[in-house]
């Protein structure tokens, strides 16, 4: 699905394969090997000391660092949905052929 980003006034366009709209949370959440992507080629800044305690779709967990203000595009053409919100980073989880598990919740409420 075509992603686009928005932080400090700079659009980035990705392509990520499954996003996830959550309109039960009022969070949003990706994982650590999306964040690093995030760092190494579009700048972002992330703030290692703000983490929550985490219970939405993402089950019983902790975030290990924060993304914040970013506004998410998503959708094609004329059919689109822009979130601006914080994004808590969750460590990386693997699947059961031990790739990682590429995670992205946008969180609507």
């Amino acid at each position: 699905m075509p992603v686009s980003l928005t932080s400090s006034n700079y659009l980035y366009n990705l392509e990520i394969p499954h996003v996830l709209l959550d309109t039960g949370s009022d969070g949003s959440h990706i994982s650590r090997n999306i964040a690093n992507h995030f760092i190494k080629y579009f700048g972002f800044k992330i703030d290692r000391k703000k983490v929550y305690r985490l219970t939405e779709a993402v089950g019983e967990k902790h975030s290990i660092e924060t993304f914040s203000d970013i506004s998410v595009t998503i959708g094609m053409e004329n059919d689109t949905l822009t979130i601006s919100d914080e994004f808590s980073v969750l460590p990386t989880e693997k699947d059961n052929n031990d790739n990682d598990i590429l995670l992205f919740i946008l969180g609507t409420r």
